[in-house]
């Protein structure tokens, strides 16, 4: 029984790699702060451009930090929330999988 996988290896199967998930990061913190500060006034109700960022309409570094974070702290829940699926539908298979073996007497 050498191919018998653990449940280690089967929730790792279905995460992505380290450098997936770090090429997923720096997409969405460039999505959050240039669509955060966009998207933001408008989502909620900010509809006067010159109260939301005030005389001349100019973006202020502190708003487009605070927007772009916002934004990318949803996006982290998400994500998170995503990649825990993930393995747990890893963990589910091997469960399946245990119980398969376990009703077959094959222990």
């Amino acid at each position: 029984m050498s191919d018998e996988i653990t449940l280690e290896q089967s929730i790792r199967n279905h995460l992505p790699s380290v450098r997936r998930v770090l090429l997923h990061a720096v997409l969405m913190m460039v999505a959050a702060y240039l669509a955060g500060p966009w998207l933001g006034p408008r989502l909620f109700g900010f509809v006067d451009p010159q109260s939301t960022w005030g005389r001349g309409q100019a973006y202020q570094v502190g708003d487009v930090l605070n927007w772009g974070t916002l934004f990318l702290m949803v996006e982290l829940l998400v994500y998170t929330a995503w990649i825990i699926r993930q393995g747990r539908k890893g963990y589910d298979e091997y469960k399946i999988r245990e119980f398969r073996r376990a009703l077959e007497g094959d222990e």
